[in-house]
């Protein structure tokens, strides 16, 4: 099932490609690029101002669905083309991408929820980033699990820091007292007020060092 849904992400693209050729037209070219040594505050930010995305617009979202079509907006509007499968396991994929520029492409599992689609986005979206700036991809180092690649660890970053850049992330989840110690019914109105999950605000928390780590 991955295989056939790449196979058609890449068919589209192609599709795409020619459509392009066909109307004289030249498609978008992503030319920002990221590194993994960036600091990831900094690349979170350079994120948030290449897609347009205000942290004001953000919270007036008024669901989770509406900021995963926000989100998705922003990054078509530079020339990714975002596509969601819903045949593959989200065991086996929660989302990928084909980097290659231009048109890169993003695939998105629509079994997973709305604020894990979210955060796949803009964690691929990283990806894309990363690859413009000569990184090809997240190479097996040893026996490390996928989430210890460095290039895995990089993405993972910048995807949090862009969705809960750290000023306006704290200043916002200061009137959300217990989010920080874990309090559940905190943690799930803050994700209502931010759109992202309360595994991520929680970890995020925990990277700023306003919540206990464990």
């Amino acid at each position: 099932e991955l295989l056939l849904a790449l196979r058609w992400a890449v068919f589209r693209r192609e599709a795409a490609m020619e459509l392009y050729r066909l109307t004289g037209e030249t498609p978008h070219r992503l030319r920002s690029a990221l590194h993994p040594g960036m600091d990831a505050e900094e690349a979170g930010q350079h994120i948030r101002e290449l897609l347009g995305v205000s942290w004001r617009g953000q919270t007036e979202w008024a669901s989770a669905y509406e900021a995963l079509n926000a989100w998705r907006s922003a990054m078509e509007a530079k020339g990714v083309l975002v596509f969601q499968s819903s045949g593959v396991q989200l065991e086996e994929m929660r989302g990928t991408c084909i980097p290659d520029q231009p048109l890169p492409v993003i695939m998105l599992n629509s079994k997973d929820a709305p604020h894990g689609r979210i955060f796949s986005l803009l964690h691929e979206f990283a990806h894309i980033l990363l690859h413009v700036g000569g990184h090809q991809t997240s190479r097996m180092i040893g026996a490390r699990s996928p989430e210890e690649q460095p290039l895995e660890v990089a993405a993972n970053a910048f995807a949090a820091a862009a969705l809960l850049p750290a000023h306006s992330f704290l200043a916002t989840a200061e009137h959300y007292a217990g989010a920080a110690g874990g309090d559940d019914d905190a943690l799930r109105r803050l994700a209502q007020k931010v759109k992202v999950s309360p595994e991520v605000i929680l970890r995020r928390l925990v990277t700023l060092r306003k919540a206990p780590e464990g």
